[in-house]
């Protein structure tokens, strides 16, 4: 312990210093032991993966040539309602959950708190929305590039005589495919990408005030890229279904061996999309935890240990630093869903409370481990 801290009266600092050691070294061996609690559950069967390819097979040899259409109905429809399974109450450590204690007049504070918030707490959903996408990358990366070649066979073949259905497909299943590829090279929800673009537009602006002509031009390029990335997530988000309307009156699915054949697929599809989402979400997850606990070490436990040994002039400033290190490492926690016990996957969600109640949450969010 340093002279500095023990020559305060009472040693308020060294106690505030053993207050956050504690919850740093808690916090560690949480998120440590949660790390072996995902990779026990999300680990991969490759008997199950080698699996899925030989099922897929055995469907398009007893569907060909008319009835591999069945593939790209029953993709746009896993892909349309695939984020309604998050949502339902399948999870087995969520039921009997108590309601918050929290007295009402309490909880509407806590509720006005949130709405003078709303576009922090918009962005911050919205970063999680897109993180928590990439997991499902894999598997409909691999569904559309399928429904893309099912489209341009059954066209030549003459399975499917609409060129503008075929059309539809096509580029519906290329913008999902750019949609998830983006997501996963650049990596839209970090807050590195969102400062990258906002540094760009300040370039612009400045290169606009210097050389308007060259500014322009800079300017139109990179509104040409919103407006890419905007069209990208517009038809992969909010289009499927209009897609999926038009293969379906080509179709005329009928109750029997249409709507059977299309249930098989779903499931398959579902399965599918499902299990590899397992796997990558567990991965996600675990390089969540391992850095959020390596940033805990590197900058909450080793300027902490600078502090008592009496390397550090100002120790209340490096405290509290210290402190918001801690604290922003909290902003975020990963929480598991799974249908009734089976097939389980990690979703990082923002801790609605700090949102809520901490007056620091913008630097705790930009600071986070995400």
């Amino acid at each position: 312990m340093s002279r500095a801290m023990e020559a305060r009266v009472g040693n308020p600092d060294q106690a505030e210093a053993t207050r956050i050691r504690r919850e740093a070294l808690e916090l560690i061996a949480r998120l440590e032991k949660q790390a072996t609690e995902v990779e026990e559950a999300t680990k991969a069967s490759w008997k199950i993966m080698m699996l899925f390819p030989l099922v897929v097979m055995a469907e398009f040899a007893l569907m060909y040539p008319k009835g591999l259409l069945l593939w790209v109905v029953s993709a746009l429809v896993v892909y349309s309602f695939n984020f309604i399974l998050l949502f339902l109450p399948t999870t087995r450590a969520a039921r009997g959950r108590s309601r918050s204690g929290r007295p009402k007049t309490r909880r509407m504070t806590f509720a006005i708190s949130l709405a003078a918030r709303r576009r922090l707490l918009t962005q911050t959903l919205l970063r999680t929305f897109l993180l928590n996408s990439v997991p499902f990358a894999p598997a409909f990366i691999a569904i559309f590039s399928l429904c893309i070649a099912i489209a341009l066979d059954s066209l030549i073949l003459g399975a499917l005589t609409d060129i503008l259905a075929a059309i539809a497909v096509v580029a519906q299943a290329a913008a999902i495919i750019a949609y998830y590829s983006w997501l996963v090279r650049f990596r839209p929800y970090s807050p590195q990408y969102t400062r990258e673009i906002i540094e760009k537009g300040r370039e612009v602006v400045d290169q606009f005030r210097s050389k308007a002509a060259e500014g322009l031009r800079n300017g139109l390029i990179l509104l040409a890229f919103l407006a890419f990335i905007a069209a990208i997530l517009v038809t992969a988000i909010l289009l499927p279904g209009l897609t999926l309307r038009r293969v379906e009156d080509l179709l005329n699915l009928t109750f029997g061996t249409s709507i059977l054949s299309l249930a098989l697929i779903v499931a398959t599809q579902g399965l599918i999309m499902r299990y590899t989402q397992m796997v990558a979400s567990g991965r996600l997850g675990r390089e969540f935890l391992r850095r959020t606990v390596q940033l805990v070490r590197a900058e909450v436990l080793t300027p902490l240990d600078a502090v008592e040994k009496g390397e550090v002039m100002e120790i209340d400033s490096a405290l509290e630093r210290i402190g918001t290190s801690l604290s922003s490492f909290q902003v975020y926690k990963l929480v598991r869903h799974d249908l009734n016990g089976l097939l389980p996957v990690y979703l990082v969600v923002p801790d609605i409370r700090l949102i809520g109640e901490k007056s620091d949450i913008d630097v705790l969010l930009a600071h986070a481990a995400l």
